[in-house]
C-alpha cells in the first residue's frame, strides 16, 4: 500500500470512528436526559401529592372545626333538656307577645 492510500485509508478511518463516538455519546446523551426528565417526573408527582395530603389535611380541619362550631355546647344542652323535662310536668310556658 502506498503512504497516500494509507493516509487516504487512516483519513477515513478515523472520520469512521469520530462518527461512530459521536453516535454512541448522542445515545449517551439521550439516556441521561430520560432519566433525568423521569426523576423530574418522579419527584413533581410527589411534590405534588404531599401538597395534595396537606390541603386535605387543612380542609379536615377547616370542616372539622365548623362543624364543632355549630354543636351546641353542654350547658345548652342541659338547659334545653330542662325546658323539655319542665314542658313534660306540665309547667307554663313563655309565651311571645
Amino acid at each position: 500500500m502506498n503512504p497516500v492510500a494509507r493516509r487516504s485509508w487512516l483519513s477515513w478511518a478515523s472520520v469512521a470512528g469520530l462518527a461512530a463516538l459521536c453516535g454512541f455519546l448522542a445515545l449517551l446523551q439521550n439516556h441521561w436526559i430520560m432519566e433525568v426528565s423521569r426523576a423530574e417526573r418522579e419527584r413533581l408527582q410527589q411534590q405534588l401529592q404531599n401538597e395534595l395530603n396537606h390541603l386535605a389535611r387543612e380542609f379536615n380541619n377547616e370542616i372539622t372545626s365548623a362543624a364543632a362550631a355549630l354543636l351546641p355546647s353542654q350547658p345548652e344542652i342541659d338547659e334545653v333538656l330542662a325546658r323539655l323535662a319542665a314542658s313534660r310536668r306540665g309547667a307554663p310556658r313563655f309565651r311571645f307577645a
